[in-house]
């Protein structure tokens, strides 16, 4: 049995818990669409210093494409994210656990929440993703890199004429 079934059934949670098959992309997003939905992502183990050593005291984690999704369906997110620099320094709007208790304490801060709380939460994140995402603010990066290596290949090119 997975260890995360074992902690559940001995805390006697398993009626709080929905455990789904993998989904493509239209059932996340049907199912992230329940309301009150909140999303809870991936994480490392506690011990993450034993095992990637190199991370110790400061472990690299960015967004999965699970957490974007949440974010971008206006859903709170619990999550461990650490990789701020990815974001120019701007810390994206979840509720970030890392370790048991913390991801304990951010699912009763969610649980705690009103509904519209949740709500300002969601919006949050979506901005988020918008600001960071979004095809519009995206595109040009990637249109710049691409005349970047266009000029490289050309000057290359020149060069062995």
């Amino acid at each position: 049995m997975h260890l995360s079934k074992k902690i559940i059934e001995k805390h006697k949670i398993e009626d709080y818990i929905e455990w789904v098959e993998m989904m493509d992309k239209d059932g996340i997003r049907a199912y992230e669409s329940i309301p009150n939905c909140v999303v809870v992502d991936q994480f490392w183990h506690d011990d993450i210093g034993q095992r990637f050593v190199a991370d110790k005291g400061n472990p690299k984690m960015g967004f999965g494409s699970g957490a974007v999704e949440a974010l971008a369906a206006s859903k709170p997110l619990i999550t461990a994210f650490t990789d701020v620099e990815f974001y120019d320094n701007n810390t994206p709007p979840i509720l970030a656990a890392f370790t048991k208790n913390e991801i304990l304490a951010r699912l009763n801060e969610v649980y705690n929440m009103s509904p519209k709380d949740r709500a300002d939460m969601g919006q949050k994140g979506h901005d988020f993703v918008v600001r960071w995402h979004d095809y519009k603010n995206t595109l040009p990066i990637y249109i710049n890199a691409m005349k970047e290596v266009l000029v490289e290949l050309n000057m290359k090119a020149k060069v062995q004429e």
